[in-house]
């Protein structure tokens, strides 16, 4: 039963989107960034993501979280989001978004290694393989700029997103056992929102900004980050977490084929070889909790997403 469930169109489906809506972020970000600053880029997308996680109350109804919960919301916010989205968005100034999808995927690098020295996980030889195989790919990726190899800030800032996107991961490990994967989302974002309203009065010059960068940011909040959230919720759902944690490899290929549709962005010989070392590691990674075969994932289970 579980194999035809994983086969039917419908979570295939949801995944493939939740895939695509992720990885069109990156180049999005680059759009919006011709004409919006890193923290207001970030700022309206939350607004939108926030907006649209308001509308679905009705439908989720969500519990008030717990007082003794709300400091770690609010870190929430900090890491996964505020700090997080101005990072990746500064960074992407410089940084293409293809080789930005990938060296976020260094968040499964952090994730892991935070998991074993916080929570007490336990990681196969195989994941500690990975670790240094993706750190290695990761590293080529983020020196690589056309065919040599040098620092760029911009690379480590996004490399910096990952890891504060890896702090979010760990924090929110805890709350995924009190709470739904939508209150967690939700609490997350309006926090993290809260956090960048500093930058709200700068909002109103946004207007003048073009079309191009308003419907950058739009598609950020409705498509990368709320449809991408509905469609990975209901995928995971109704999927082996096998199939839901494979799907996310996908996301960096997508990003530079939509890059290099988009934008023109076409990578360097070193970005795509790094590339495929990263992702060798990262897959290795991944086998440290997922199993080949196995039951749907729930809410309570964590599969890294990279948005």
């Amino acid at each position: 039963m579980e194999r035809l469930e994983a086969h039917r169109p419908a979570p295939l489906l949801a995944l493939a989107a939740a895939v695509v809506a992720w990885a069109s972020a990156f180049p999005a970000i680059r759009v919006a960034l011709h004409g919006l600053d890193p923290i207001q880029v970030a700022l309206l997308r939350l607004v939108v993501a926030s907006m649209l996680m308001a509308v679905l109350v009705p439908l989720a109804k969500p519990r008030l979280p717990r007082a003794q919960d709300l400091p770690l919301i609010l870190l929430m916010g900090l890491s996964g989001m505020a700090a997080y989205q101005v990072m990746l968005n500064v960074g992407e100034i410089r940084v293409a978004a293809g080789t930005a999808s990938i060296l976020v995927n260094a968040s499964r690098i952090f994730t892991a290694l935070m998991a074993v020295a916080f929570l007490g996980e336990r990681i196969s030889a195989l994941a500690w393989v990975g670790i240094w195989v993706a750190f290695a790919g990761v590293t080529v990726v983020g020196l690589s700029q056309g065919a040599s190899l040098r620092i760029e800030a911009g690379s480590v800032l996004v490399l910096a997103a990952g890891l504060s996107q890896a702090v979010f991961f760990i924090l929110q490990k805890p709350l995924l056992d009190r709470y739904t994967s939508y209150e967690v989302t939700a609490y997350a974002s309006w926090a993290g929102t809260l956090m960048l309203a500093i930058a709200a009065p700068s909002l109103p010059g946004t207007l003048a900004a073009g079309l191009a960068p308003l419907l950058a940011v739009l598609w950020l909040g409705v498509v990368s980050s709320g449809l991408g959230f509905l469609c990975w919720t209901f995928a995971l759902s109704r999927l082996p977490v096998s199939i839901g944690s494979s799907g996310l490899y996908g996301v960096p290929p997508v990003a530079f084929l939509i890059g290099w549709l988009l934008l023109g962005e076409v990578p360097a010989r070193l970005t795509l070889v790094g590339g495929v070392i990263a992702l060798a590691g990262i897959v290795m990674i991944g086998l440290r909790r997922s199993p080949r075969t196995g039951p749907p994932a729930t809410s309570k289970e964590t599969i890294e997403p990279c948005a």
